[in-house]
């Protein structure tokens, strides 16, 4: 595991690895709820969007991924003309 974020309830965990997976976790329950697959690289960002339920992950892959959780895609990709990312975060009081 190479980052981690939690929902602002602190009821879902996202954690980002080396094996290039995002996986949403019940915290409650520990268990794993879905798997998201896309990243060509290790995953070294994550940040919950509670607002939009959705969670955003940055990768050595040079790509930022936007993931709807209730549908468990991906529904946007930007690509990084420097290469490797390795955070992300989100404000959402504004």
């Amino acid at each position: 595991v190479l980052c981690l974020a939690f929902a602002p309830d602190g009821s879902q965990l996202a954690s980002g690895g080396a094996d290039t997976l995002v996986v949403l976790w019940d915290v409650v329950a520990e268990a794993g709820v879905c798997k998201l697959r896309g990243h060509r690289g290790p995953v070294t960002g994550v940040a919950m969007i509670a607002s939009l339920g959705a969670l955003a992950s940055v990768s050595k892959d040079g790509t930022l991924r936007l993931w709807d959780l209730h549908t468990q895609h991906c529904v946007q990709t930007c690509a990084s003309p420097a290469g490797e990312l390795w955070s992300v975060d989100m404000d959402e009081s504004a």
